[in-house]
């Protein structure tokens, strides 16, 4: 991706920017999202400053009822000092933070592959205390503390050789084993098997999920619409990959009470294949409910952050086809940074090129994802994909 950045950002410009993207950009983790409002609050600095705010991301502003103080953009960033000791009054800086936000966010896989991974030589540590980094993380695909907090746990993992530990996201099944989320890629530990949320009741509807992730963003848009309890009685089932599909079917088939199946798997050519074993396991009769992320690979990228048009229309350069461009890699590191650093990695590099092996065997990866180079970069969304 190529920007064509001024050398001089003025304040006026930087209150354009939509504050919940720049809060992601700087990975601030937000507790909770209830229709246009999403609630932050989190120690930004070695003093232990707390900062709780509230941003209106329908009006692109914030406030800080504990602290007496709102505004836009550019307040917000002197609330949280977040400007350099030389700052001079140009944001150019914090603009290609923002820049750098939104290639990592259109290099994100739009739905996830799953391949196994083992644990067994690391000493792991199953907890309900998530650490900071993991929020941080997740953040990234729009989903907050609160909705990690009700389903998710997390597996420490201590390896001796580099005697270091790292902390990765865990969402637990039934059957008392997990799936462990490493960056791009769900991992079942141990023996890979489909995943069943809630209690068999009468008349009851059955929502049917690819991965996690997917599941993950339902729950985040349910609470953030306020709709929870009007779905409390549905049974959810995740098939965590293909290669699951047939265990999913025989679920389907040994329940036949459910009042409807509707599936929400990602708008691929493994999505649809999906969608008609399960279609065939319910004769007929599941309901495929894609539509509510058209325009979306998936259901989990639809909650994840969107580079607004008029930002795209003004900073993204547009090659011609017959141009080359090759994109600046993003920076190591960036002087308006902090120590947040998201530690979720994949466990070893072998495990890590199983996964990219796997990927590239299925059109599940998003278009876009790995390096950007050589590219035509159009828009993926227009606005603010909310």
């Amino acid at each position: 991706m190529i920007y064509n950045i001024p050398t001089f950002v003025s304040r006026s410009e930087m209150n354009k920017v939509p504050i919940s993207d720049l809060l992601t950009a700087m990975r601030f983790p937000y507790y909770e999202q209830v229709q246009s409002l999403r609630h932050y609050r989190a120690v930004v600095n070695a003093n232990g400053f707390i900062a709780d705010f509230t941003v209106n991301m329908a009006r692109n502003e914030w406030i800080s009822r504990k602290d007496g103080v709102h505004g836009q953009t550019a307040e917000l960033i002197d609330y949280l000092n977040f400007k350099p000791r030389d700052f001079d009054g140009n944001y150019h800086d914090h603009m290609e933070l923002m820049l750098n936000a939104y290639q990592e966010s259109e290099t994100l896989p739009g739905s996830f592959p799953t391949t196994t991974v083992r644990l067994g030589k690391f000493r792991t540590t199953l907890t309900d205390d998530i650490d900071e980094s993991v929020y941080e993380l997740m953040t990234r695909h729009g989903i907050s503390t609160d909705v990690l907090d009700q389903f998710c746990k997390q597996v420490e993992v201590n390896d001796p050789q580099k005697s270091k530990d790292k902390y990765l996201l865990a969402f637990p099944a039934d059957n008392d084993n997990w799936m462990v989320f490493c960056d791009t890629a769900w991992r079942p530990y141990d023996e890979s098997t489909i995943t069943t949320i809630g209690k068999i009741k009468k008349n009851q509807y059955c929502f049917v999920y690819d991965s996690p992730s997917d599941f993950l963003a339902m729950m985040e848009m349910w609470h953030k619409n306020q709709v929870s309890q009007s779905f409390s009685s549905t049974y959810h089932l995740i098939i965590n990959g293909r290669q699951n599909i047939e265990k999913a079917q025989q679920f389907i088939r040994d329940n036949p009470d459910f009042l409807s199946v509707k599936t929400f798997f990602p708008n691929t050519a493994d999505g649809r294949q999906m969608f008609k074993d399960i279609n065939d396991a319910c004769k007929g009769t599941a309901v495929n409910r894609s539509d509510i992320f058209k325009g979306y690979e998936s259901l989990a990228s639809r909650m994840r952050m969107q580079m607004p048009s008029d930002i795209y229309e003004k900073y993204v350069v547009k090659m011609s086809d017959n141009e080359e461009a090759i994109s600046p890699s993003l920076k190591d590191t960036n002087r308006l940074t902090t120590d947040k650093t998201s530690n979720s990695q994949c466990l070893t590099n072998q495990s890590s090129e199983e996964g990219q092996q796997e990927a590239e065997k299925s059109d599940k990866i998003a278009k876009g994802t790995g390096p950007v180079q050589n590219l035509t970069l159009e828009p993926k969304h227009k606005g603010w994909g909310l």
